[in-house]
């Protein structure tokens, strides 16, 4: 037989023996997972409520922040099932490849017995197939939280963090279990960052943080693809030109707040106060800082990162949302003011209406040109009045009496269910970008609150007009 032939034999039975191992490996997790899930359920139906549930630690924002929904969802259950977390704490299957912030597993350890994957004594293959397993439970569709109401319910085993929905805060259950800064850091820490802050001549009581997102932190963390500069480069997420911000900061600061810049590797904003903090050019700043600043600010400026809502879990505090593309990736920010950025028909130079805002969920500004589309940054002057509007009405609570601005607003809200209900309100929701797979028969897969709301020096540059759900394919 010829020594060619012979090789492409060999490799031919190599690969279909590593297929069939490799299926094997991942039907054998599945199995165990539903061995695991009946035993749990048994358990629970005796009288002992056993849970898990599986997190990811690459993603900064992902991991705390649905770190933080993890710790919410237990302690409401275990109220609703009268446990307690100091007689059993919940399971936490944790991937801690990459982790993006080490500091937040002592904070889960408060509440979880956790357990390391990459620790376990087992082969890398089951390893992965395990972490992929629960990861793809993660999904809100998956999760047996949700079949809950006051006639029935089901024993809960698996509980899912809160991603890729529409609202983080998807069961509403923030204002019933608002965390305190002690629910992730102890006394000691607490008084070490409250220090650390004052001594930078930081009024820990009157903060805003700011988070806008460039290249940096994620060339840096993904530094091992060979594409990472191209895909960043090419994202609308970085469309935000850091000074564009600077003087409407510079008017939070003249009104009395302090601001702390947060996110690593990102280059300090061209601003001269005593009240700024760039956080990341201070080495020395203990690394729980993050925390205590989540837990702590009255608001987060951001561009539609995980940071940007993270105060949220702690008080409900607000988020002021500059240029976040695609549009609906916003609404998973609430309490929110949201300044869009300007989507243009590039052969009329016209704004799109509200429907191609929806429509039309490129990531990158070559995929937006493909389809006849470009993208433009909110201008200083909006960003400045915007910003202004988040501190008067959203954090100081006071009224905002333009009437016009009220009722687009809450147009604006009516539009988004409207178009939820004509354009994807059919037996399967699978490919909707409210629901991700959620049933029709499933109340919460649109969840939106008056408490969203768009700015209104963007709605005075769109007018009413924009309001049009309707949209042309491309």
């Amino acid at each position: 037989m010829p020594i060619k032939s012979t090789i492409k034999i060999v490799v031919i039975s190599k690969f279909i023996a590593w297929w069939i191992y490799d299926k094997t490996v991942g039907l054998a997790v599945v199995l165990f997972f539903a061995v695991l899930d009946a035993l749990l359920s048994i358990a629970d139906l005796i009288g002992y409520t056993l849970r898990y549930s599986f997190l990811e630690s690459a993603a900064y924002g992902h991991f705390i922040s649905d770190g933080l929904d993890l710790i919410v969802k237990h302690r409401h259950l275990a109220e609703t099932y009268k446990t307690s977390n100091f007689i059993y704490k919940p399971r936490l299957f944790l991937s801690s490849h990459k982790c993006s912030y080490p500091p937040f597993i002592k904070s889960l350890e408060r509440h979880f017995k956790i357990i390391h994957l990459e620790k376990l004594p087992l082969p890398d293959l089951v390893i992965s197939k395990v972490s992929q397993f629960l990861f793809q439970r993660n999904p809100v569709k998956n999760d047996l939280f949700r079949i809950r109401n006051s006639h029935f319910c089901l024993p809960i085993t698996f509980v899912a963090a809160a991603r890729w929905i529409s609202s983080r805060d998807l069961f509403g259950l923030r204002d019933r279990y608002p965390l305190q800064v002690t629910d992730v850091l102890d006394d000691h820490l607490i008084i070490k960052c409250r220090s650390y802050l004052e001594s930078h001549k930081i009024n820990v009581s009157n903060i805003i943080c700011v988070h806008i997102r460039t290249p940096a932190w994620y060339q840096f963390h993904n530094s091992e693809d060979p594409f990472v500069n191209n895909k960043e480069s090419d994202s609308v997420r970085n469309i935000t030109d850091p000074a564009s911000v600077v003087p409407g900061l510079n008017h939070l600061l003249d009104k009395g707040y302090s601001i702390v810049q947060i996110g690593r590797k990102h280059e300090r904003l061209d601003i001269d106060h005593a009240q700024f903090l760039h956080l990341d050019s201070h080495l020395d700043a203990p690394a729980e800082l993050d925390l205590y600043l989540y837990a702590i600010t009255k608001g987060v400026i951001g561009t539609g990162c995980g940071p940007d809502n993270m105060n949220s879990h702690f008080n409900n505090g607000p988020a002021c949302i500059i240029n976040q593309h695609p549009h609906i990736h916003a609404t998973t920010f609430i309490p929110c003011v949201y300044h869009p950025p300007h989507i243009i028909d590039v052969n009329t130079s016209e704004v799109v209406s509200l429907g191609e805002y929806l429509y039309h969920q490129e990531f990158s500004y070559s995929d937006l040109s493909k389809k006849g589309l470009s993208i433009k940054p909110a201008s200083a002057d909006s960003i400045r009045s915007t910003f202004d509007f988040f501190a008067t009405v959203l954090i100081e609570k006071q009224p905002y009496c333009h009437e016009n601005w009220r009722l687009l607003s809450s147009k604006y809200i009516n539009c988004l269910a409207l178009y939820h209900v004509h354009y994807l309100g059919r037996p399967n929701l699978a490919d909707s970008v409210y629901s991700y797979g959620l049933e029709t028969s499933y109340p919460w897969h649109f969840y939106m609150t008056p408490d969203f709301h768009l700015s209104p020096h963007f709605l005075s540059e769109v007018g009413e007009e924009w309001l049009d759900i309707r949209y042309r394919y491309r």
